[in-house]
């Protein structure tokens, strides 16, 4: 920036003045709303907790998939939430990779400690071994999809079920 004024009082432009003051307000603008912005919001799939169950109830075969999730910095209350898993599960998974399935659930956890970002079961032993399930504290919505339906079924844990 002091380059610029010096290049204008030296006599070069008034229009670098000009351009110079508008540098230096965009700057600080900028930076002004980085710092006030809240933090993002971001989605991590967690592919090696995926599991698919099947089996055959009345004659008939079915195919379920269990998707697991982890949201960091998730919005506040059920209306919010709804939005944004709805709008990630509409523009991050085709209905294409469902057509093997009869069933979909899909769970989003939010990042704690217990169940961060990079989350990955574990076993240490016979009693000592942690699992997804085992966090349902932690659980921020359950959505379904069924076969030969285009809605999503949204899941909310009740205040009466978390720890």
């Amino acid at each position: 920036m002091t380059i610029a004024f010096w290049l204008a009082a030296k006599g070069r432009s008034r229009s670098t003045l000009t351009i110079a003051g508008i540098l230096f307000l965009m700057f600080f603008a900028s930076s002004a709303v980085s710092a006030d912005s809240p933090p993002e919001i971001k989605i991590f799939p967690r592919p090696a907790l995926t599991t698919i169950d099947a089996g055959v109830y009345q004659g008939k075969s079915y195919n379920v998939k269990l998707e697991y999730f982890v949201v960091t910095n998730p919005p506040q209350g059920e209306p919010d939430i709804r939005a944004f898993i709805g709008a990630y599960v509409q523009s991050e998974l085709a209905a294409d990779q469902h057509q093997g399935y009869t069933m979909t659930d899909r769970f989003f956890y939010r990042e704690t400690a217990s169940t961060p970002r990079d989350y990955v079961e574990s076993v240490k032993g016979y009693f000592d071994h942690d699992r997804i399930e085992y966090h349902a504290d932690d659980l921020l919505v359950a959505v379904r999809w069924r076969r030969g339906s285009d809605d999503l079924e949204y899941h909310f844990p009740s205040p009466s079920q978390s720890p």
